[in-house]
């Protein structure tokens, strides 16, 4: 099978999200080694080709596991987060409300992973040569992991079902109770992504003021090493726009000319009109 068909086969499934992550670990894998068979190009996936141009793949989708891709390909021992709530959201087709940005996105990692693949065809090892002892020990240990964490999978599930059959059982006296308890489920899970997104929200104005104090310091530099350093800063801060859109909290830049809004503006001179002002330079998204 290849990544397109192993993307449908998990197709609207009903698997917890740390089954779904096992899901994409695997369609990421077989991603990286479509791309890496000679001649490298992007279009050995069938999977990244869908992805890119047709509709079966949702932007959601795409977002999130041509990520996985770009970051495998970084660090080859990395693996997809089970706990990972943006997990939840794979293979349900699900619509994101900012999917411009995020398609987008996508695009922006397909060009980097471009970037990374050989230029030039590897020198092909002689056909009786067996792996080195390191890589032998290597592929046992990723082995005996990836073996652990399926035996851990398939118990928790076990262990669903059993609970589940229970459940059902119970529903006609415990119906009001079990309401009350999946009721405050959700509203604990609604104050948890609050809570993360006011703390990435902190982090991104952290940042954003170290980047303003530091690009009026690398005018006119000759330290090209402090520029690309003070410029990395602009990535850490789109690092954190695209994980705060998969919650559905979305970036508010203001172009010049925009009228004034004092709901979303906060101006940095004082003595004008609202009214009649318009924007002349944002200084920072909100």
């Amino acid at each position: 099978m290849n990544s397109l068909d192993i993307y449908y086969s998990h197709l609207c499934r009903s698997d917890p999200p740390q089954l779904k992550a096992l899901h994409a670990d695997h369609i990421i894998s077989c991603v990286v080694e479509e791309i890496y068979r000679w001649p490298c190009l992007l279009k050995n996936s069938p999977f990244l080709t869908e992805a890119l141009n047709g509709t079966s793949v949702s932007a959601m989708d795409s977002f999130i596991l041509i990520r996985g891709v770009l970051d495998r390909m970084k660090d080859p021992d990395r693996r997809t987060e089970g706990s990972a709530r943006s997990t939840a959201c794979l293979f349900t087709g699900m619509r994101a409300k900012n999917e411009a940005k995020m398609i987008e996105q996508t695009r922006r990692s397909l060009r980097a992973i471009k970037l990374l693949l050989p230029k030039q065809e590897p020198a092909q090892k002689p056909k009786d040569a067996s792996p080195s002892v390191y890589e032998a020990e290597k592929l046992r240990l990723l082995q005996d992991r990836d073996a652990r964490t399926r035996a851990s999978l398939e118990r928790w599930q076990k262990e669903q079902d059993t609970l589940r059959e229970s459940l059902r059982t119970l529903r006609p006296a415990a119906e009001e109770i079990l309401k009350q308890l999946l009721s405050a489920e959700d509203r604990l899970a609604e104050e948890y992504i609050l809570r993360f997104a006011a703390v990435q929200i902190h982090q991104y104005e952290v940042i954003a003021d170290a980047l303003d104090y530091h690009r009026e310091k690398i005018r006119g530099s000759q330290d090209t090493d402090y520029i690309h350093a003070v410029l990395n800063y602009e990535d850490f801060l789109y690092t954190i726009i695209d994980d705060l859109a998969l919650f559905g909290v979305e970036e508010i830049r203001s172009d010049p000319g925009t009228p004034f809004d004092g709901e979303i503006h906060e101006a940095r001179d004082a003595g004008f009109s609202p009214r009649r002002s318009v924007v002349k330079e944002s200084l920072r998204s909100g």
